[in-house]
């Protein structure tokens, strides 16, 4: 009884290491995905706003 007890303390335990694990893993995914989108987002906001002011410069200067 007392090893039957033990192997399905191990296997929850396994359960939960797992579980840990996956949610690092997601949690890892999300932090790298949120910063790889912000880069681009910071990258097409900036191409964007150079894009505005250069088109809105050459509007004042003619």
């Amino acid at each position: 009884l007392s090893s039957f007890l033990n192997l399905r303390e191990l296997k929850v335990s396994g359960y939960v290491l797992l579980a840990a694990l996956v949610g690092f893993v997601v949690l890892g995914f999300a932090v790298l995905g949120f910063l790889v989108f912000g880069f681009l987002l910071t990258i097409a906001s900036l191409s964007l706003f150079y894009g505005l002011s250069r088109v809105i410069y050459r509007g004042t200067s003619r």
